[in-house]
Formats: C-alpha cells, structure tokens, sequence
C-alpha cells in the first residue's frame, strides 16, 4: 500500500519520508574493526607500508622495507626483523540483513520491532554512503526474502529505503508463521551471496536462534566482518501483571493469567536463558553484539556504533 494511500501511523509502520529523515540523523561515517578472515577477491584491499592506515599482520623484512615500519617487539622475541603491514579499505561493502518475521511487528512502546529495524537500517544505509561504501539491504520473512541492490548513489539508497518503508507496512493476513529453519534458510542465503570482506549487519530479536546456527554463523564469519544488533521489548522481558490476557498471533488466539507469580518468574528466566546462549554464541565467535530496545533513545546507541566504542 502507497505512502498516500494510508494515514501516518506512528511506531506501527513507517513511510519513505519518515526514514528519509532517519537516513538524515546519520550525520557519521562507520568505524568498524575488521576481524574477518575474508582478503580475497571482492574485498579491494591494497597493503601498504606506512603509517595512519589499519595494521593487517607483520612479516619478515624486506629490503627496501621502510626502517620506521618494523614491528620492533615481534622482531625481538623472534630474533629476526618484522615489518608490519598496514591496508587500506576502498569501497568496503556494507550488507544490512533485517528480520522481518511475524513477531517483529509488535512492540508496547516507542516502536513495533520491524519499525525500529528499518529505522536502524535506514542510518546505517546513510552512514555507508556517507563513507563511500556500497550498501544493501536483504530482508527475511516468515516465507520469502526482498534485497536492494548493492550501489552506493542517492538513488540506490532512495530504493532500498522504500523497500523498508514498504516492509513495516504489512497487513494481518500477511502475518503467517515462522518456518523453523528460518536461520538455516537465511544464514545460507547470506554465506552464498554476501561478498568477502564485507560488513554484515544482523538486524533481528533473534528469536529462534539457537546452537544449530552455530556453524553457519561460524562460517559466515570467516567470509565477513558481522555485527549483531538485537532488537527488543519491555514487555518481552518481564511480564507484567494484569490478570487474564488473551493475545493473537497470525489466526490463533491464547489467553493466560499473567499476575500468576510462578508463570511471571518462568516467563523472565526463559528470556534470560535465551539471551545468554546468543550472547555466548556471539562471544565465541567474536561477534560484537549491541541491543537496542523499543524503549531506548536510538541516539544514544548510534553515537557508539559511530565511534567504534561497543
């Protein structure tokens, strides 16, 4: 349905011109470490000997090698010279990856979740241009999967931002639930068609995501540079007490006593649990995880993605 066609409706879903002036509120580039073991074909890399640029590796000297190059605490523990070797990053491609399943599209505060991805693609996007990289954006589903294409021109990111605005904009008898093998199905997708050396954004509340996506992810992550964004809801965490609900998902209807003090203790524990396994997957992999909640000032979480401080 068209921007024209529909009244503004804050939070539930969002308009081109909405994210167009999220896109705007990116006014930095992103500084992101590379960690990835992906330097062939695809990441335009170029080593350079000198300085101000990002240190890859060190390795035995060769003349004509510069003397202010050598890495002089490697070259004494090995008892030989090492120079370090410093790349630089040229168009470094910046993939954005949003799950936009059923359960994205709820949300008790500011936002619905699937509001507050295309929100945080939406800077993302802004942030990469702003820095010269190509981006794109793949979103995932219950069924089915929409990309942008990779560019970095106005007009790409005019496409790709009304390709979000078109996502969050779904109708109940949209809604249909999740396949079980989302993350393998998506995860697969991702390893096969993300280019080595990219940066990679998972956008989601990780609903689902277990140990079984452990060695996909693993994978993936020797081919790109990943970052976790978690999204979540207050009411996700603790559930508050207000006697008998009833709740909808897709055509079904459940309805429960949420003051029930055993149910309530249950409830928080399980999220907890959950939380903590994606956290030590993401750990184990060296995957910087940063959460962002319904609740939260977007801001605050973006000056640390700009800086490189999470």
């Amino acid at each position: 349905m068209s921007d024209q066609a529909r009244a503004p409706a804050p939070g539930v879903y969002c308009t081109l011109q909405e994210l167009t002036q999220d896109a705007l509120r990116a006014a930095g580039t992103l500084h992101l470490r590379r960690k990835s073991q992906a330097l062939h074909a695809g990441a335009k890399r170029s080593s350079i000997r000198g300085r101000g640029m990002e240190f890859f590796e060190s390795r035995p000297y060769v003349a004509p090698d510069e003397m202010r190059s050598i890495d002089w605490k490697v070259s004494a523990r090995l008892n030989m010279l090492f120079t370090k070797i410093f790349v630089e990053e040229r168009d470094r491609p910046i993939i954005l990856a949003l799950d936009f399943r059923s359960h994205m599209y709820f949300g008790t505060r500011n936002y619905f979740k699937s509001v507050l991805a295309a929100k945080i693609a939406a800077r993302l996007a802004q942030a990469a241009l702003n820095g010269g990289d190509p981006v794109k954006a793949l979103i995932f589903d219950d069924h089915s999967r929409s990309e942008s294409r990779l560019g970095a021109r106005r007009k790409d990111l005019a496409l790709l931002l009304g390709m979000l605005a078109r996502s969050t904009q779904k109708s109940p008898n949209e809604m249909r639930f999740p396949q079980s093998s989302f993350w393998s199905a998506m995860l697969s997708h991702l390893y096969n068609s993300v280019p080595r050396g990219a940066a990679l954004f998972l956008i989601s509340d990780f609903q689902a995501f277990d140990q079984e996506a452990y060695s996909l992810l693993h994978r993936l992550r020797k081919r790109a540079d990943i970052f976790a964004l978690s999204l979540s809801d207050p009411l996700e965490e603790h559930l508050p007490s207000m006697g008998v609900v009833g709740m909808s998902y897709g055509d079904q209807e459940i309805f429960f006593n949420s003051s029930e003090k055993n149910l309530q203790k249950a409830y928080s524990q399980r999220y907890k649990l959950n939380r903590q396994k994606r956290a030590d997957i993401f750990l184990s992999l060296d995957i910087p995880e940063l959460s962002f909640g319904t609740a939260d000032n977007i801001d605050q979480n973006f000056i640390k993605l700009f800086n490189g401080r999470w």
